[in-house]
């Protein structure tokens, strides 16, 4: 992760070349197509430069180079990414805003609902034909969502898009498998490609959240905790507000240690999905990221720090050959 995507990307190991073939299109099977793309479609070849374009120069492939940056980052098989604009100023916030609402709109099944279709020459990983883009507001602070889906809400699409969000609402917690060379990529190297780190709930978080304490969506991890400290009598710490995501992580983890027999009362699985929600937290950039799940919220900087790590690869690489 953080760039290291570009090791294989540049490899011409027998194994990574078949891998690459299946997991990525055309363009983005050698490390010049990715380099290329970024450097055509993020002003500046940066993350935090494109944020800072005005809106009118925005167009689809920018937010699909916005993605590729946060996949490169931190490359998923299915999952949501939010990159946290709170370093823009109030008129950067309007340009990035005014550039989400004039892409068509489309249906969504994620926080606010309200969506829009970056998916015009989608092309990046097979298997996945939409990019979806919302713009978002948690605590009153400004995200940039994106999530690469397998189909578009569409008349060819709209069917196996309903299909698989049955699946995810009601059975699973998640949607269904869109590409086999991408689910073999995250199931053989996890500490390359995480399979699956999305804001929608897993299903015994669902429960607990929507049946058990009656909140939405859109609650933030940090107020799920306190309603828990509520609901089984133990006094809410002073500092749970203000405590940084990695320090909420260390309280989440004592707090499932101490509340392990109640929380199995509620679901046998709950215990497992807190764990893997304070794993998220400690992952987290230093200071206060309020999270809804196990979503990649993530500030510019960090972006470009992975780009810049991996074109660093990407020309030792080209040094060597």
């Amino acid at each position: 992760m953080n760039g290291e995507i570009a090791n294989l990307i540049c490899s011409t190991d027998e194994d990574d070349v078949h891998c690459k073939n299946s997991v990525f299109q055309r363009d983005f099977q050698t490390i010049n197509g990715w380099l290329t793309h970024l450097d055509r479609n993020l002003t500046g070849g940066s993350v935090a430069t494109q944020l800072r374009a005005a809106g009118t120069t925005w167009n689809p492939a920018s937010f699909q180079a916005l993605y590729i940056a946060c996949w490169i980052y931190h490359p998923l098989e299915k999952g949501t990414f939010m990159i946290d604009l709170s370093s823009l100023t109030i008129p950067q916030h309007s340009h990035v805003e005014h550039a989400v609402n004039a892409l068509p709109k489309r249906k969504s099944s994620h926080l606010s609902g309200k969506g829009h279709s970056a998916s015009a020459g989608w092309n990046f990983l097979v298997g996945y034909e939409e990019l979806l883009v919302q713009w978002e507001l948690t605590q009153g602070a400004p995200f940039l969502f994106l999530k690469s889906e397998g189909h578009p809400i569409s008349v060819t699409g709209a069917v196996p898009h309903l299909i698989s969000w049955v699946k995810k609402e009601y059975i699973t917690g998640e949607g269904n498998q869109a590409s086999a060379g991408l689910h073999q990529l995250a199931t053989s190297r996890p500490n390359l490609v995480e399979a699956r780190a999305a804001e929608n709930f897993g299903n015994a978080y669902k429960k607990l959240v929507k049946k058990k304490l009656k909140l939405g969506r859109r609650t933030t991890v940090r107020e799920v905790i306190g309603e828990l400290h509520d609901r089984f009598n133990d006094p809410r710490p002073p500092n749970l507000g203000s405590m940084d995501s990695r320090g909420l992580g260390r309280h989440l983890l004592a707090f499932i240690v101490a509340h392990q027999v109640e929380l199995l009362n509620i679901d046998g699985a709950l215990p497992g999905e807190l764990h893997s929600v304070a794993s998220s937290l400690l992952s987290d950039e230093a200071g206060i990221v309020d999270r809804v799940y196990r979503e990649i919220r993530v500030s510019p900087d960090r972006l470009d720090a992975a780009l810049q790590r991996f074109r660093t690869i990407a020309n030792q690489a080209d040094d060597e050959t």
